[in-house]
């Protein structure tokens, strides 16, 4: 195992060193005292794992790792510290490695068999980068490689991991600053433990998604990140760019039309409380409203009363309240006798409208007398 030590005291270098050199098969490849990885490209890539004090100069130690992870994602990273502090309480909650100065041999030696067993697993399985990444974020978010589910190959660490890295998919192409990103996932949190998070967190992504590298990459500029994309899609953006400019609805879009709503399977990022998805997440779902209702009305036209009534119906279990596709949908149950669902229906809006405190519209009440009286004659 090729490992390699960076840390700005001398003294802690060669403890460390003097620790390392007890554990068999251990070769340290260079120690450095400058946080400066440009010299060391080339060994880099050679080298297994990376010892990493926390406190350095100029480049703190979290900075360091995101430089390390995104030029060398195959690297393994411990942290070093001389305290148990606010950023070790991250690492614990995020399951990354880090020792405590002075290094004990016991726990070092522990540290090492815990990398060892990474590093003789079997590696992943390579993706077929002929294919393409899905990215469904209506409903349950879902990753698929065409045809193929691949979701449960992406283990997050954190559910933080998991948000950090939504929203800069929510942003995806975009340089979201670091600063926008703590004030956003960490609102209550000092600056400083703030960035500590986020640092952590972008080493978290990057080796979640490693096996995605052809799809997805987070890059580090001066100021933030931006996510980007090469060969993959996000349902959101393509369902939203069809639907921004949407063409006429007749029977010669109605299959291409039918296709792109369907796209939406449920609220944007479904089962998230994120509430910097909260705008989209309405915009998207009154997007969907209004075209789901323009295909229910074009099959009730058409005389489809199982299309009619399929799109009438999913828009009620999104606003069971709304007394017009109520109305619209008892109106074609009676048009073909269906008693039991004109009732059920009208009660059922009546119901919902009652947990407001709101009357349902006389002419709703009238045309359902009327129709009640006219049945039973």
């Amino acid at each position: 195992m090729n490992v390699c030590i960076f840390d700005d005291e001398s003294m802690a270098i060669n403890f460390l060193s003097h620790q390392l050199k007890k554990i068999d098969d251990v070769k340290i490849r260079f120690t450095s005292t400058t946080p400066y990885i440009g010299d060391y490209m080339k060994v880099l890539e050679e080298v297994d794992v990376v010892f990493l004090d926390i406190e350095m100069p100029e480049v703190d130690g979290l900075a360091l790792a995101e430089q390390l992870n995104e030029k060398h994602p195959h690297l393994h990273i411990v942290f070093v510290s001389a305290y148990k502090g606010y950023a070790v309480e991250a690492f614990e909650l995020s399951a990354l490695d880090y020792l405590l100065k002075p290094v004990k041999r016991e726990r070092l030696e522990k540290t090492i068999h815990r990398i060892k067993q990474k590093l003789t697993l079997r590696p992943e399985k390579p993706i077929n980068t002929k294919k393409a990444l899905h990215i469904c974020t209506f409903g349950q978010l879902k990753f698929w490689l065409d045809e193929e589910d691949i979701t449960d190959t992406i283990q997050w660490r954190t559910n933080k991991s998991k948000e950090v890295f939504l929203f800069l998919l929510h942003h995806s192409g975009n340089v979201i600053s670091k600063d926008k990103i703590v004030d956003t996932i960490w609102p209550d949190a000092t600056p400083e433990k703030g960035f500590a998070n986020l640092y952590v967190n972008i080493y978290n992504i990057r080796k979640s998604l490693k096996h995605l590298d052809e799809f997805i990459f987070i890059a580090s500029t001066e100021d933030g990140y931006v996510l980007k994309l090469s060969k993959a899609n996000v349902d959101k953006q393509t369902w939203y760019d069809y639907f921004k400019n949407a063409e006429a609805l007749n029977q010669e879009t109605l299959s291409r039309y039918t296709t792109f709503l369907n796209l939406y399977k449920g609220r944007y990022l479904e089962g998230y409380d994120y509430i910097w998805a909260e705008s989209v997440r309405f915009e998207m779902e009154e997007i969907w409203l209004k075209h789901a209702k323009a295909l229910a009305d074009f099959h009730y036209q058409e005389g489809n009363v199982e299309q009619a009534s399929r799109f009438y119906t999913s828009i009620i279990k999104c606003r069971p309240d709304n007394e017009q596709i109520a109305f619209r949908l008892m109106k074609l149950y009676a048009r073909f006798n269906y008693r039991m669902l004109v009732e059920h229906q009208y009660k059922d809006l009546k119901q919902h409208l009652n947990e407001l405190d709101v009357e349902v519209d006389p002419d709703i009440q009238s045309w359902f007398l009327k129709w009640q009286t006219n049945y039973k004659i």
